[in-house]
C-alpha cells in the first residue's frame, strides 16, 4: 500500500528507512487512554504484602502456551521475592497447584491497564501494542517473543536498544527464567535503565500526532 499511499506513519525510527522520506514520519504507536501514565489506578484489588515487588506475566493463551508453562514450573523460585500476577487463559493448568503468591487472571479487557500500571516488571511476548504500552509507562520488561515469527525482529530491537531483557523461548529452561526474575527484583538500578531505555524507543502521543497528520494531509490533498 505504500505506492498509493499520501503519507505513511512508522512506530520506530528504524522502520523510516523502509519508506519515501517525502512520504513517512515517525510518530509512534497510538496507545489507549487507560495505558496513559496519568490514567487511574484504582480499582484492583491490593496485595497483603505490598512491600514484594511484582511480576506482571502477560500471557494470554492463544501462542502463548509454551510461556505459561516456563511461568508456572519457575514459580515455586520466583515466589520467593515477588508475587507474579498472570494473565492467563482459562484452562491453560490446574490452578490449584501455584504458590499462594502465584495469582491468575483471565479476560479483563481494559482493566489489564491498571495491573500494568503498578507492575514492578513484566513479562510478555513481542508484540507492538504490548512494546508501545510499556514504552508509554517505561516498565522494565522481559521479552520472550514467540518462537519463529516477526516478533523476534522486535525483540532483537528492545535487546539492541537494552531496553529490556531478551529471551529465546526455544532455549529457556524454568531455572533459567526463575534466575533472571530473581537478579532483575534485586536490582532496582536494572530496573531503572532498563525502564528509562524502553521509554525512550519511540515518540509518546501518537495518537495526537497522527490525527494532526490525517487533518492536515485532508487540507492539502489535491
Amino acid at each position: 500500500m505504500a505506492a498509493f499511499a499520501n503519507r505513511i506513519t512508522v512506530s520506530l525510527e528504524q522502520s523510516l528507512a523502509h519508506f519515501s522520506k517525502k512520504k513517512a514520519t515517525l510518530t509512534g504507536n497510538p496507545v489507549r487512554q487507560t495505558f496513559l501514565k496519568n490514567s487511574s489506578n484504582g480499582g484492583i484489588p491490593a496485595h497483603s504484602d505490598a512491600e514484594l515487588p511484582t511480576l506482571l506475566v502477560l500471557g494470554g493463551s492463544t501462542g502463548a502456551h509454551g510461556l505459561n508453562m516456563l511461568v508456572k514450573e519457575a514459580s515455586p523460585e520466583i515466589t520467593k521475592v515477588c508475587r507474579i500476577e498472570h494473565y492467563t487463559g482459562v484452562r491453560e493448568f490446574d490452578e490449584s497447584t501455584l504458590p499462594e503468591r502465584h495469582s491468575t487472571f483471565h479476560f479483563l479487557g481494559e482493566g489489564i491497564a491498571q495491573y500494568l500500571q503498578r507492575a514492578d516488571i513484566v513479562l510478555s511476548r513481542a508484540g507492538m501494542s504490548t512494546i508501545s504500552e510499556l514504552s508509554e509507562l517505561g516498565k522494565p520488561a522481559i521479552i520472550i517473543p514467540m518462537p519463529r515469527t516477526h516478533q523476534k525482529a522486535n525483540a532483537a530491537f528492545l535487546k539492541e536498544k537494552n531496553a529490556a531483557v531478551v529471551l529465546d523461548q526455544e532455549k529457556l529452561t524454568s531455572g533459567t527464567l526463575a534466575r533472571i526474575v530473581i537478579e532483575l527484583c534485586s536490582s532496582a538500578e536494572h530496573r531503572m535503565t532498563l525502564g528509562k531505555n524502553i521509554s525512550t524507543i519511540m515518540p509518546h502521543n501518537a495518537s495526537d500526532a497522527i490525527a494532526r497528520l490525517l487533518i492536515d494531509t485532508a487540507q492539502h490533498h489535491e
